[in-house]
């Protein structure tokens, strides 16, 4: 489905007090945007920026809301929207459509590919080795539906499907390639891991309404690692669990921050906002890899990212066909 070519954004960019993305940092980064600009702790990398959403696997290029970043060069929209990176390279981005239609388009091409591959797409997500895709919606009768298929939109399956779930959120992939997810139902919410290829559906964590479950993230690294928050806007907890223990936050910033993201030596970002909106600003802090110690990074942060060149991922899952490119 051709489309116009992506735009560049005259407003993110260099100014002369922003020295660019430069090169990927060995040991990972924290990243975050405060008063408009992305920085990290050696300073300001791009100005007029949004929102940061995501690097791509080799810490080479940032999504920032709906634009790309890569290297030196000028900024790019792919979409008039907020999109998802293709994993591991970022070299694609992802999007579903209000209609419910699922989109792709290669950086640099000026086309949109339509790669839908279920009946209303709601949410999708690239597995880790970039050959397949997850996406939930609803079905003809309703039920929630979970399909995966290759990343061209074909051979898909139906992975799972409930009929009493009210929203899915927070999907994931673990180190692994396990799958993670959020379901809302009437009463409460429960965070989800699902072996694809075993097909074995387990329950990690589970509170009743009003309490919520949100801001899961994983870690791709040596050791894995999830953390998630769980409870009530203005009291919700931090769980973080990594190597089969849970991280002791009592009495530190990190006990009611959200989860950014984990740092290749086991380390967790976090962000703790001033109040309970995605927009209010907030500390940046990274939580030792034992959780006996917390430093504070930034102030002012309104979001925040990790920036770190992905380990070779896992194995795509055996159940898609192999021949198509990462």
């Amino acid at each position: 489905m051709p489309s116009n070519p992506g735009t560049v954004s005259p407003g993110t960019g260099v100014s002369a007090d922003c020295h660019g993305l430069g090169p990927a940092p060995q040991k990972g980064a924290v990243t975050w945007v405060a008063r408009g600009r992305l920085l990290d702790e050696s300073g300001c990398l791009i100005d007029h920026a949004t929102t940061v959403s995501a690097w791509g696997g080799k810490a080479d290029r940032v999504l920032l809301g709906d634009t790309v970043v890569v290297g030196q060069s000028a900024p790019v929209k792919p979409f008039d929207g907020p999109g998802v990176l293709s994993r591991p390279t970022g070299t694609a981005v992802l999007r579903v459509t209000p209609e419910g239609r699922l989109t792709k388009r290669e950086l640099g091409s000026p086309d949109t590919v339509d790669i839908t591959f279920m009946a209303k797409h709601e949410k999708a997500v690239y597995h880790p080795a970039g050959r397949t895709i997850v996406s939930v919606g609803r079905g003809d009768d309703g039920s929630t539906e979970f399909y995966i298929a290759d990343n061209q939109g074909q051979d898909a399956r139906l992975l799972t499907k409930t009929a009493d779930a009210r929203d899915i959120a927070n999907i994931t992939f673990t180190a692994s390639g396990a799958l993670l997810f959020v379901a809302e139902h009437d009463d409460k919410y429960v965070l989800h891991r699902q072996e694809i290829d075993a097909g074995k559906l387990t329950t990690i964590a589970e509170v009743a309404k009003p309490a919520v479950i949100d801001h899961v993230v994983t870690s791709p690294f040596s050791g894995g690692g999830v953390a998630w928050t769980q409870g009530q806007c203005g009291s919700a907890v931090l769980r973080a669990e990594r190597n089969g223990k849970y991280l002791d936050l009592k009495a530190t910033m990190a006990e009611h921050a959200e989860p950014v993201g984990w740092l290749p030596d086991g380390s967790l970002v976090v962000l703790a906002r001033q109040g309970c909106t995605l927009d209010t600003p907030g500390t940046v802090g990274v939580v030792a890899p034992d959780g006996r110690a917390v430093r504070e990074v930034a102030k002012e942060a309104t979001s925040a990212a990790v920036r770190a060149v992905l380990p070779p991922p896992p194995a795509p899952p055996k159940s898609i066909p192999q021949e198509a490119p990462a």
